[in-house]
């Protein structure tokens, strides 16, 4: 779907932890397609696993809505779940059995990364961009 020279995906899914690798590997492909830096390729693909796995784990009900929107050389991803509590993004301690996928997608996207309320629950998003690339070292 283009809007005014931007190009969007959308799907409305129920997460299922079997399907999760399946949406990576098509957000993946998507990214691909839109021709976007392969680093933020990889962080895209990184932040989808982390997004619905959140669902699956913390939301309650597994009905979503994933989004991509590209914006010139960055791509917006964003997941709408029905819980409506506000994602925990905090440095895990060193002996913490978990919570640091969030924390780590904050690194990777440079902060880039929000949420806000919606009537139905709540919108995670991230952006990446050429930044997110890795860089050759003596180059």
């Amino acid at each position: 779907m283009a809007l005014h020279g931007e190009l969007a995906r959308a799907w409305e899914l129920r997460v299922r932890p079997e399907e999760i690798v399946e949406w990576r590997h098509r957000v993946t492909e998507t990214v691909k397609e839109w021709d976007v830096a392969r680093g933020a390729e990889d962080t895209v693909s990184l932040g989808v696993t982390e997004l619905l796995s959140n669902v699956h784990r913390h939301a309650g009900d597994p009905h979503c809505w994933l989004r991509l929107r590209r914006l010139g050389a960055f791509v917006v991803v964003s997941v709408d779940d029905r819980f409506p509590q506000a994602p925990r993004v905090v440095e895990p301690g060193p002996s913490a059995l978990g919570g640091r996928g969030l924390w780590l997608l904050r690194v990777m996207v440079d902060g880039h990364i929000g949420w806000v309320r919606t009537d139905e629950g709540k919108r995670i998003w991230f952006s990446a961009g050429p930044s997110d690339a890795p860089t050759e070292s003596g180059a």
